[in-house]
């Protein structure tokens, strides 16, 4: 995306900074968010933003106090999270309003779930990392004990972290509303006598044949047609 962009020249800039005060009011306060002074490509940048991607001043600003009151205040982030708010049309006061407190949840979310598994972050979280807290978190609502169990028995069975496989697990549960380990528990015994049933049944030819309800749950199923990937 950010490729096909194309940033204004120093005339233009010039021009376009003479007809519309609001924009020069950006670039002052876009200096003072900084704490820089802009140089010609950063003030391109946020012309571009403006003129080319259609963000008024007022969305663009917001943007740059969130991002710098996150540590990520760099030209290169700023001009990423613009054009991805142009693309998805976040061109409002109220709209960008509104994607700064879903992206501030994921960011939370995202730090109960790396302190629960013991995740060290380096930089950043990751677009994936955010998605998948936001999703277990604020979406499905699961407990911080279930997640944990996810994650034990990703490892157990893994034998290492794999957030796709983590996130089929707790798809599994949602999909069945399992929100305790007393729930899941009881799941599981059920699941146990269906399958010894079905087996019983199998071993005895005048008995009732294989039953598919008795089928267990193929996680990998979840995990490599998942719609979240990496």
């Amino acid at each position: 995306t950010i490729s096909r962009a194309r940033r204004p020249d120093s005339a233009f800039v010039a021009k376009l900074l003479k007809e519309d005060p609001y924009l020069a009011g950006l670039l002052e306060e876009a200096q003072t968010v900084l704490k820089k002074p802009l140089s010609p490509g950063d003030t391109a940048t946020l012309v571009m933003l403006y003129d080319t991607f259609g963000l008024p001043c007022e969305v663009i600003a917001l943007l740059l106090n969130y991002l710098a009151e996150n540590g990520n205040a760099n030209m290169r982030a700023v001009e990423r999270t613009g054009i991805r708010w142009a693309d998805n049309g976040i061109k409002t006061v109220e709209d960008a309003e509104a994607e700064i407190e879903r992206m501030t949840s994921s960011k939370i979310a995202w730090g109960r779930v790396s302190s629960l598994l013991g995740i060290r972050n380096v930089g950043n979280p990751t677009k994936s990392q955010l998605e998948h807290a936001d999703r277990w978190l604020n979406t499905w609502r699961f407990s911080d004990e279930m997640i944990t169990e996810a994650y034990e028995r990703c490892v157990n069975t893994k034998g290492e972290y794999n957030i796709r496989y983590i996130n089929a697990i707790l798809q599994k549960w949602n999909e069945k509303d399992i929100r305790s380990l007393d729930q899941l528990k009881e799941e599981e015994e059920n699941d146990a006598r269906k399958k010894s049933r079905a087996k019983k049944g199998r071993s005895n030819p005048k008995g009732s044949v294989f039953s598919v309800e008795s089928a267990s749950f193929d996680v990998s199923k979840y995990e490599n047609n998942s719609l979240f990937d990496d």
